[in-house]
């Protein structure tokens, strides 16, 4: 009887850890699958930050090219315009001395010089 009480306890503590050993083991499966599904998230998530980070360069090279062209044809419309603005001052200025050449020719009395000639005389007045 002894024995058999023996047997029966080994036989309980036996079923005990198989049925621990079961759970542990549904556990470990359980927990793999959540890792493997967690390293798929990582793995998808890495190539939706490789796709924009490409796609974010791609615009960032574009935008650069922009930039230097709009740099471009701001420096050419600067050198136009500094070139315009050359032009204008000069065109003032010619009008400016042609303006106060007119002044001058209308303000100063009329001069007259006769001349002889072989046919009798004349005047011109300048």
């Amino acid at each position: 009887m002894e024995r058999e009480k023996y047997k029966k306890d080994i036989d309980r503590s036996q079923q005990m850890i198989n049925e621990m050993t079961a759970k542990h083991n549904s556990e470990m499966e359980s927990l793999q699958r959540a890792i493997q599904r967690q390293e798929e998230v990582i793995a998808e998530q890495k190539r939706q930050f490789e796709e924009e980070n490409r796609r974010y360069q791609a615009q960032l090279q574009d935008m650069h090219g922009q930039m230097d062209l709009a740099q471009r044809n701001m420096d050419e419309m600067s050198k136009n315009n500094q070139a315009t603005l050359a032009e204008i001052r000069a065109s003032k200025e010619a009008y400016q001395r042609l303006q106060q050449s007119y002044e001058d020719l209308k303000n100063r009395p009329p001069r007259v010089e006769y001349v002889y000639g072989d046919d009798g005389g004349g005047c011109i007045i300048l």
